[in-house]
């Protein structure tokens, strides 16, 4: 990928989910904390920049960032998984945009329904988006499955 490359609304990396009910309407007043989504992916090659967003429709400035190649700030590490491995992303990942330090990197939402509005249900696009200001090191050999939306506290 070269720098800058994807973005939610560009088709080339973007895969849209359309409406579903994230969180029954019963549970909005539940803490954000409470929820996650989970979903498994399995990475054949070696993956080390290219950042997976996760970004909801009912309030497009959230996006939560999957970056586990990411080993601290200044470091990153190649990743990939033997097979297919679950990840647990807290709806607490849901950041907004910060105009310094980018997108998905701002304040978390304050409520479920800041997120996902008063019913409890939205679209999802997940998406692949180069943050970096050079291409990537590596392509993103990856596939993801069973995307759902689980309480976790």
């Amino acid at each position: 990928m070269q720098s800058g490359d994807g973005t939610a609304g560009d088709g080339k990396y973007n895969f849209p989910i359309g409406e579903n009910q994230w969180v029954p309407v019963a549970n909005l007043s539940d803490p954000v904390d409470s929820w996650a989504i989970q979903f498994d992916i399995s990475v054949a090659r070696p993956w080390n920049g290219g950042t997976l967003c996760f970004a909801n429709a009912f309030a497009g400035n959230y996006v939560a960032r999957y970056e586990p190649w990411q080993v601290a700030a200044s470091r990153t590490a190649p990743f990939s998984t033997r097979g297919w491995t679950t990840v647990t992303l807290p709806l607490t990942a849901f950041r907004a945009a910060d105009p310094t330090l980018g997108v998905g990197k701002g304040a978390p939402a304050t409520s479920l329904t800041n997120l996902l509005g008063s019913s409890g249900k939205t679209s999802l696009n997940i998406y692949l988006h180069n943050f970096s200001g050079s291409a990537t090191t590596t392509g993103f050999y990856a596939a993801l499955d069973n995307i759902r939306v689980v309480k976790i506290k």
